[in-house]
């Protein structure tokens, strides 16, 4: 830190100073009455957020009462302190120079005055120059307590280069001063943020966001208080990349077979995705085909692949613990062993997809010269050895528990091949199997929306998730939307292939299920299913209530079959469905919730007006017929809920269509 030069201004008495120094300025209102300034001691210059220190000694025949002291930019005060005099003799303050962003050096006014009891004043101005600190360094200070050195790299820029996860909350400190920096006014600055806007004189944190946990910089400028970085993470279903090293990047999380795991931050079209593990939809969208469990996912971002590892627990799976196989070998690799030989090392190791029980897959394609075994877990250690099979293909070449290139019958190096490997026979009994992969190109009878091909969840069922925007016209291919119910509240039929999305813009679960011919929408906030505390939904759950009709698909609360209201404004909900036809045994009773099962609800209390000549209200909120009312099987009733005015003011309406 650049020590302050202090000069010593010897004064000589008011009298004097009044007849031969301007910078003395004497009141007119009270001539020779305030007290006298001597020996005054002040710095030629003072940093931005230090306090700049003062003495000077007062004579007076009158007892003194005060003495201000100030600082001034141009016209404005922007600092000041008063001490409390009662005799004669030396007196010394501080006055703090505030710290702002963007001033650039200049000069600051200094004023004291100098008050006796009888109101007499004497006052003294005095110019002093003013800078920016340009410290060393500056240290981030995160949340858990951990310090990170941010060197100077040029005029207030500083920058921390190093391994960091993928959000850090943190703000910023100078040096600490000493005790001798100290005592010449030197004060540690912090820098935080207030609101949205980083500021100084706070320690609250400032939210650094990367792309990537792994190694990158963080940087700060104490002059314009720019900093970075701040940039929309990637995450993929929902949990943010760590890094590996500097080009592979880590996921680790349990996943549903069946799973749509979205990327955020970046696109699938990027990237080789391994087909033993994952299925692509669309750019956003790929779907998990193993067995359900814990994996690690990789994403290699210089070779372009994701592929995925089986996990349990904290540690990679293996075959005693019943999750993985695991392959090793030369000629082999992936996305391909052209790019990425595993050539026998143990790190590159490829885990089998677990597909039902006992039985892994993977997908290869081959070099020339290939030599490849199946191992216990991920290295070396126990393996399927010459005993191990009671079955292995006849175009490989099997050597103690080695395959190898057939002499007689071997693959063709330009196709990929899916092995298959069966332990349901226990030791010794392994099956291993090889076919080649047809390569068909796009499935034209694959069933798409907007163009993006649905995944089949389940024996029936085919899914998408992706954003929709309010008013697209979506193509609908391998459905014909004459044979399906048409969902009124979500879309508007422009033809048999074509529909017209009605609701607000957002991400959406589109799900066909053919034995109802209903395409099921549901809305969702990132890869789970939206809630009316995100803003993003409002549910329907009950008895008598159902779609495409209340008979054949009653939700008879079932909360699997739970409907999602169309968000048609912001806090405004519409559903359209049938009612069960009325009778002593079957009686409509519907309610909503704020998500698609029990949990959160709207009560009798919320509701400021409802429908009451179509139905009843109960004490708990649910909806029920009236008597005496005709309700049509044939017809359909919109009902609308607005929470606009709040949850206590929640206005329904309903009408007959």
């Amino acid at each position: 830190m650049k020590k302050l030069k202090y000069t010593i201004i010897a004064l000589l008495s008011l009298l004097a100073i009044s007849a031969c120094n301007d910078e003395i300025k004497d009141p007119t209102l009270n001539p020779g009455e305030g007290p006298e300034f001597s020996d005054l001691v002040l710095p030629e210059t003072v940093h931005y957020g230090d306090s700049l220190v003062y003495q000077v000694t007062l004579n007076d025949n009158k007892p003194l009462s005060t003495l201000t002291a100030q600082i001034y930019f141009g016209q404005d005060e922007i600092s000041k302190t008063v001490v409390r005099t009662k005799s004669n003799g030396t007196y010394s303050g501080k006055v703090l120079v505030p710290y702002f962003k963007d001033i650039p050096d200049g000069t600051l006014t200094f004023k004291l005055t100098a008050q006796n009891i009888e109101f007499g004043t004497t006052v003294q101005e005095n110019e002093i120059s003013v800078e920016r600190a340009d410290y060393e360094y500056l240290t981030l200070v995160s949340e858990d307590g951990r310090e990170y050195r941010m060197d100077r790299t040029d005029q207030y820029q500083y920058i921390y280069h190093g391994i960091l996860p993928q959000r850090v909350n943190a703000y910023i400190v100078s040096p600490e001063p000493s005790e001798e920096e100290l005592a010449l006014g030197v004060n540690q600055i912090t820098w935080g943020k207030n609101g949205d806007e980083i500021t100084s004189g706070v320690t609250n944190s400032i939210n650094f966001i990367n792309t990537l946990a792994g190694e990158y910089d963080i940087t700060f400028n104490s002059k314009t208080y720019e900093a970075a970085p701040f940039e929309s993470p990637i995450s993929m279903g929902g949990i943010g990349l760590q890094a590996v090293n500097n080009t592979l990047y880590k996921v680790e999380l349990n996943i549903e077979k069946g799973q749509i795991l979205s990327a955020e931050g970046f696109t699938y079209d990027d990237f080789w995705i391994d087909p033993d593990f994952f299925e692509y939809n669309n750019t956003s969208n790929i779907t998990f085909l193993a067995i359900s469990g814990k994996y690690r996912i990789l994403i290699d971002k210089d070779l372009k692949y994701i592929t995925a590892e089986a996990m349990n627990g904290d540690e990679l799976s293996t075959f005693a613990d019943g999750g993985s196989v695991w392959l090793i070998g030369w000629g082999i690799g992936k996305p391909n062993p052209s790019l990425n030989n595993i050539n026998w090392s143990t790190d590159k190791g490829l885990c089998m997809a677990k597909i039902d029980d006992n039985l892994y897959q993977i997908t290869l394609t081959f070099l020339e010269g290939y030599d490849f075994k199946f191992f216990y877990q991920k290295g070396w250690g126990g393996e399927f050895g010459a005993d191990s099979y009671s079955s292995t293909p006849s175009n490989l070449l099997f050597d103690g528990g080695n395959f190898k290139a057939s002499t007689t019958n071997p693959l063709d190096l330009t196709k990929e091949y899916i092995l298959t490997l069966n332990t349901a026979g226990g030791d010794g009994n392994a099956v291993l199997e090889i076919e080649e992969k047809s390569s068909t190109g796009d499935d034209t009878d694959a069933l798409k929306f907007d163009g993006m091909k649905m995944t089949k969840i389940n024996t029936t069922d085919y899914r998408i998730e992706t954003n929709i925007d309010q008013d697209h016209e979506i193509s609908v291919t391998g459905i014909n939307l004459d044979d399906v119910f048409v969902d009124s509240d979500y879309f508007e039929k422009i033809d048999s292939n074509t529909l017209k999305f009605l609701p607000m813009s957002g991400k959406y679960r589109i799900t066909y299920e053919p034995n109802i011919k209903f395409l099921r929408v549901e809305a969702m906030n990132g890869d789970e299913l939206s809630t009316y505390a995100d803003g993003g939904s409002l549910w329907l759950m009950g008895y008598g209530v159902g779609k495409p009709d209340a008979e054949s698909n009653n939700i008879n609360w079932d909360t699997n079959q739970g409907l999602c209201m169309a968000k048609i404004a912001e806090n405004v909900f519409q559903i359209t469905t049938k009612l069960l036809p009325v009778s002593e045994e079957n009686k409509f009773d519907f309610k909503f919730f704020h998500q698609k099962g029990w949990g959160g609800e709207l009560g009798g209390a919320a509701y400021s007006s409802y429908q009451n000549d179509l139905v009843s209200s109960t004490d708990s909120g649910n909806f029920q017929p009236l008597d005496g009312i005709n309700y049509s099987e044939s017809s359909f009733y919109r009902i609308t809920v607005d929470i606009t005015g709040g949850l206590d003011s929640v206005v329904m309406t309903m009408e007959e269509l």
